[in-house]
């Protein structure tokens, strides 16, 4: 099924963890408030993408997997219609939030 569920599955994943996700949680922006930011990204922070335009409506988001200069790994449902690794361009993040404590 093609439906987007990078949201979904990140409020499932804050379900297990004991965190409150947004209100708006199939809203991949709406992870924004989420957690703190991060000072520094560690695998498992939460990171959030514009899709589309950087200041338009559209969105991704996923858990952290691995950061190089150029692309950020995340593991993350509607990734190639799936929840698995994909890698985006690192200039498309909007915020890393963490969660957890470092």
């Amino acid at each position: 099924d093609s439906q987007e569920h990078c949201g979904l599955v990140m409020a499932f994943v804050a379900h297990v963890c004991g965190v409150q996700p947004p209100p708006s949680f199939l809203i991949a922006r709406s992870w924004l408030s989420v957690g703190r930011k991060a000072p520094y990204p560690m695998p498992g922070d939460i990171v959030v993408l514009w899709t589309g335009t950087p200041d338009g409506p559209g969105g991704h988001v996923g858990l952290l997997e691995a950061v190089t200069d150029t692309d950020v790994w995340l593991i993350g449902g509607n990734q190639v219609n799936a929840i698995r690794s994909f890698k985006y361009d690192r200039n498309r993040i909007l915020s890393i939030r963490r969660i957890w404590r470092a």
